[in-house]
């Protein structure tokens, strides 16, 4: 992969990337803003662009332009720690640039948090201004909202955005907006990759820092809120966003931290029960095409709907009126690795709040989690056997059978 033309335009900062190893047209990358200039950042494209790289086996990823010293060694520990979680079980890309940036810019001296009005993002700007002083450099002054980001959809950005525009007035920040298209180059267009899509599971972290290190002339820090990695869980789970992956996305001028990876979700949002502006502009729903700011009736609308019973708060949120049922928590989808764990903590705060029902429905759910990872495991670990003592045949006639029979499935 070869990033070149990196240079801003406007109120845009464009990259050209290039494939090397795979059969993909040029992609033209951005990052926009209509409140902030973005900077001339080759950082960005770097961070954004090399686990995607990675993954569809590119041998290189060089960046055409001066790029920080610092953030080509980060940035292939990250990649370590990526292939290794993931057991892609190729070498990682190497990672060049056609000049080394001797001289930082100037540090902008601000601290921004990533504010998506969810749970995680709201209870890490109150407990960030709970600890420290208006003076003090680790405050957050600014918040980013990212349009483009996973799920968040133009109409998604449409709802989003005057409810961070709120959260902002009511906690004294100032709050930029971002739009870029950088999750595409995780994006296989072609045909006999269908599965080959962007996944947050994976990305999450680096594309949250490549929009930072776009905004690098306003902002030197940058806090992630963790989506719940859970103290038990620090080396033995890896997500795309990880307290020990996100600083690697850092450079000299800009610092990448993880909040509050140990925290609890029921604890998150005690934080923020008594806060008015969170409690009226509080977005969890995973549903983008809905009437209303929740859905209630998605996964993780139904856990947070479950949390806030549990905390006998139930009036006090957004789900207020809502009466869940133990149907509705056993219809869940598949649940992440963050979310069982989210399940998990809700069970005995339910029975303490004499929800006994609800408490056996979440077990049942977890059960059924479980049995779906171990037939998972079962399935990794025949994938290994066909690799070491036929070859990795099976696999290839698999894949061999979707590239025929998948493209008719979309014509029918």
């Amino acid at each position: 992969m070869v990033i070149s033309g990196i240079g801003v335009s406007g109120t845009r900062l464009c990259a050209t990337v290039a494939w090397e190893e795979n059969d993909r047209p040029k992609q033209t990358l951005w990052f926009e803003s209509n409140l902030a200039q973005v900077a001339h950042s080759p950082e960005a494209f770097l961070v954004g662009c090399a686990a995607p790289a990675m993954r569809d086996r590119e041998k290189r990823v060089r960046v055409e332009d001066e790029v920080d010293p610092e953030l080509l060694e980060s940035v292939a520990d990250a990649l370590a720690y990526i292939n290794g979680g993931y057991a892609y079980g190729y070498d990682a890309p190497a990672l060049e640039a056609s000049r080394l940036r001797q001289r930082p810019p100037r540090p902008a001296g601000r601290h921004a948090g990533m504010l998506s009005c969810g749970v995680d993002s709201l209870s890490m700007l109150r407990l960030n201004h709970a600890r420290y002083a208006e003076t003090h450099p680790r405050r957050i002054s600014i918040g980013i909202t990212v349009n483009g980001f996973d799920c968040v959809t133009p109409e998604h950005f449409e709802t989003l955005w005057p409810r961070a525009v709120d959260v902002g007035q009511a906690s004294g920040i100032e709050v930029l907006d971002l739009s870029t298209n950088i999750s595409t180059v995780a994006q296989w267009p072609h045909p006999t990759r269908p599965f080959g899509i962007y996944s947050p599971r994976e990305y999450e972290a680096c594309i949250l820092a490549a929009a930072a290190h776009s905004l690098s002339a306003r902002i030197s820090c940058i806090s992630i809120g963790s989506t719940g990695v859970g103290a038990g869980n620090l080396l033995r789970r890896l997500h795309g966003s990880h307290p020990a992956l996100d600083p690697l996305y850092g450079c000299s001028w800009m610092q990448v931290i993880h909040a509050n990876a140990t925290m609890f979700r029921l604890d998150k949002i005690r934080a923020i029960l008594d806060w008015d502006a969170a409690m009226r502009n509080l977005m969890v729903c995973s549903k983008w095409h809905r009437t209303g700011l929740n859905c209630g009736l998605c996964g993780k609308c139904v856990r947070t709907t479950a949390e806030f019973i549990a905390l006998g708060k139930l009036e006090e949120s957004p789900f207020r009126g809502r009466r869940l049922t133990p149907a509705e928590i056993l219809a869940v989808p598949a649940v992440t690795p963050s979310g069982a764990m989210a399940w998990k903590e809700v069970i005995h705060p339910l029975e303490a709040a004499g929800r006994s029902d609800l408490a056996r429905a979440v077990k049942a759910l977890l059960a059924r989690e479980r049995r779906g990872e171990r037939i998972a495991t079962l399935k990794e670990r025949a994938k290994q056997a066909d690799e070491r003592y036929l070859g990795g045949i099976s696999v290839r006639a698999n894949r061999f059978a979707r590239r025929i029979l998948l493209p008719r499935r979309a014509e029918s």
